[in-house]
């Protein structure tokens, strides 16, 4: 097993309303947005400062292993940016850094690693970290999701945020949207959507899930999660299980981010037992065990 030892958030302190962004923007719905002198480097480094902090462990020493970095909003080529924030908190350079980007789910791409790798055995103690800052295009502000955030996960062989009880990945070859030689691509959302997201949800659950009453808190993580009460209901789930995304309208979708905010939220609220769903071209989903105490 593998477990959350601690973690870190970073929000940029500005926040913008709807209305502001555009005419037809909700005066309730607010975005969290960073400031000129802030960006993904920025971002990470607080949350992984703050991860330190609250661990058992010193930042200078080896016994961090391991760190990932997630985003799909790369500021770098050709230059990883897990060993650049590897060197800014001093870790020593003959560790693993590795880089995880192009969607929305790189977060728990990494995440799912980072379990495998310590289930095997390969290493003790791995940083996980997510970052996102994109701006939308003028005119699209409402249209295109955002929110700037960072995470900073402390996986180990021992913890007590939370624990890790299985993770699986499923693959999908559709991907309803996405971007192809700087050029926005979107499939007719009437096939995609069912072929994409529907069908794979509907597979994950009956493969994956075997006792739906034991959970506490399903978080899915998906721009078509609307679609997806029906499936839920069918795969014998309660809609008193199903979490609200409540950051939506605080802070935004903040993209590889965002399934981890919402992860840490409900283990905040301390729920026991948790069914997280990251669907992005594919679907990542893990059974996390929430404890009591926690480290923030």
């Amino acid at each position: 097993m593998s477990f959350i030892k601690s973690y870190g958030i970073a929000l940029p302190h500005f926040r913008i309303e709807d209305h502001i962004l555009h005419p037809n923007g909700k005066r309730t719905v607010m975005k969290a947005v960073c400031y000129t002198d802030e960006d993904i480097i920025t971002l990470a480094f607080q949350a992984t400062s703050e991860c330190l902090t609250n661990s058992e462990i010193n930042s200078v020493s080896p016994v961090i292993d391991c760190i990932f970095f997630a985003t799909s909003s790369p500021i770098f080529k050709n230059r990883y940016h897990a060993s650049f924030i590897a060197d800014m908190i001093n870790l020593p350079t003959e560790i693993m850094a590795l880089d995880f980007v192009n969607s929305n789910r790189s977060g728990t791409d990494a995440f799912l690693m980072a379990n495998e790798l310590l289930n095997a055995g390969k290493y003790k103690n791995i940083l996980v970290i997510t970052a996102d800052v994109i701006y939308p295009e003028i005119g699209k502000e409402l249209s295109t999701p955002f929110g700037h955030a960072a995470t900073c996960l402390l996986l180990s062989t021992e913890g007590k945020v939370g624990e890790i009880i299985s993770a699986n990945s499923f693959s999908s070859a559709y991907a309803e949207e996405f971007i192809y030689k700087d050029e926005f691509i979107q499939y007719d959302p009437r096939f995609s959507r069912e072929n994409g997201f529907s069908k794979n949800l509907s597979s994950v659950l009956k493969k994956f899930v075997k006792q739906p009453e034991s959970f506490d808190s399903v978080i899915l993580n998906s721009l078509y999660s609307k679609m997806a009460g029906k499936i839920f209901g069918h795969s014998g789930f309660e809609e008193v299980q199903i979490y609200k995304d409540s950051l939506l309208s605080n802070i935004g979708n903040t993209g590889s981010s965002h399934s981890i905010l919402l992860l840490l939220n409900e283990i905040e609220n301390h729920k026991k037992n948790i069914l997280l769903i990251d669907y992005a071209n594919g679907i990542n989903i893990f059974r996390i065990k929430g404890h009591e105490e926690i480290h923030r």
